[in-house]
């Protein structure tokens, strides 16, 4: 199959569902769920990151692609490093390709991918 548009499509082999905080605004912690068929099976990253939007590019029945954006000059400012990061399910379980950055404070781990 091809690129997906769309991370959360319920009937896929494996999908995605972005969730954050009530009262949410760009820069709010969020935490990506997996579902394999409908079910769920866990977390994408155990940490809550911010800025994290689907990845089409790399998203099909089986996988899903996410896009992981380190700010720069603003939280709302496009000129952010982003890494992409795709999870595919491998026939029993989800494989990780990338690696998410990790913010803490001020200070920045990069990802392993940048797109």
């Amino acid at each position: 199959m091809g690129a997906r548009t769309t991370v959360n499509d319920i009937c896929s082999t494996l999908s995605a569902y972005l969730i954050t905080i009530e009262g949410a605004t760009a820069g709010s912690p969020m935490q990506v769920l997996l579902f394999h068929r409908g079910s769920y099976i866990g977390t994408a990253d155990p940490r809550w990151n911010s800025f994290i939007s689907p990845d089409p590019n790399h998203t099909t029945d089986d996988s899903v692609g996410l896009r992981y954006m380190i700010p720069r000059s603003c939280n709302a400012c496009p000129d952010g490093t982003f890494y992409c990061v795709q999870f595919h399910w491998d026939g029993s379980k989800v494989q990780m390709a990338g690696r998410p950055p990790e913010v803490s404070g001020t200070t920045v781990t990069p990802g392993s991918t940048k797109c």
